[in-house]
């Protein structure tokens, strides 16, 4: 899946990532998940019951709705460091643009 969402700050990154993700796991009919963010501000906004905050409304809407479509699931935080996974990723993301610039 790749295609541009326009301009964003991390927090909207991170919300259309882990939409993105729980949309994919509904597809596959995973009935279990358990999502480790090193985005605290994320898990807390997603994790909680208050009104989300205007200008990510729609995409916090869709992850609580995809959420219900989900029998057992977790989000949590875990910090930077232990998330092998994203420093992978970031790493492979700096080098690329990095390969592609002029």
């Amino acid at each position: 899946m790749s295609w541009s969402i326009g301009w964003a700050n991390s927090l909207y990154a991170e919300l259309w990532a882990v939409r993105d993700g729980l949309f994919l796991c509904i597809q596959l009919q995973i009935p279990e998940i358990e999502t480790e963010l090193d985005a605290k501000s994320v898990v807390d906004l997603l994790n909680s019951n208050i009104a989300s905050l205007a200008d990510y409304a729609p995409l916090v809407d869709d992850y609580r709705n995809l959420m219900n479509q989900i029998p057992k699931w977790k989000l949590k935080h875990c910090f930077r460091e232990a998330n092998a996974c994203a420093d992978q990723l970031q790493l492979s993301f700096v080098i690329l643009a990095y390969a592609e610039s002029p």
